[in-house]
């Protein structure tokens, strides 16, 4: 079955919580991120953009016979490029060990090039091309205060594929009319 838009962003959100949970971090929110928003979030976020969704190579096609039908399975491959933000205010109370979106979107990287990672990444249905590094990203927010917006980009591959099929004919007979 080909999974949607919408489908694809949930699966890659809990990607993200499961990373966070990995690394015991609490008090940060997962959302897409579809569209251009003033950033005015009080509360840690974490926001996964889908840049583009490209078809990846030759579409191809196999037919196989099972319980009297014939199943005809077209599959083609999506490489799908996405890029993670994180975004938490910069705060007067903010001490040694408080986490920064930095911080955090180091252990979501390290997280899905893990042992762990990999096997939540496949079981999905995807795979996945290393992350790029972390490029930095500065702005003032309404109070004029200092806050970083940081980044990094990563490219899944995923398999879909849609099925077609048609009852098998079991006989048939032939009829000749003069010649």
């Amino acid at each position: 079955m080909i999974k949607l838009e919408n489908q694809i962003y949930a699966d890659l959100i809990l990607l993200v919580n499961k990373a966070l949970q990995a690394f015991k971090v609490e008090g940060w929110k997962s959302c897409q991120f579809t569209q251009p928003v003033k950033f005015t979030e009080t509360e840690p976020v974490i926001y996964v953009s889908i840049d583009k969704i490209s078809k990846r190579g030759t579409q191809y096609s196999r037919d196989k016979k099972e319980n009297g039908k014939l199943i005809h399975e077209e599959i083609f491959r999506e490489e799908i490029n996405v890029k993670i933000f994180a975004f938490r205010r910069n705060l007067v109370t903010d001490s040694l060990t408080t986490q920064t979106s930095n911080d955090v979107l180091k252990m979501i990287k390290s997280w899905l090039v893990s042992p762990d990672g990999l096997r939540e990444i496949y079981s999905g249905g995807y795979s996945i091309y290393n992350p790029s590094e972390i490029k930095p990203l500065s702005f003032k927010n309404d109070s004029q205060n200092s806050s970083s917006l940081p980044s990094f980009n990563v490219t899944f591959i995923i398999e879909q594929s849609w099925n077609t099929s048609v009852e098998e004919i079991s006989g048939y007979k032939l009829k000749m009319k003069g010649i």
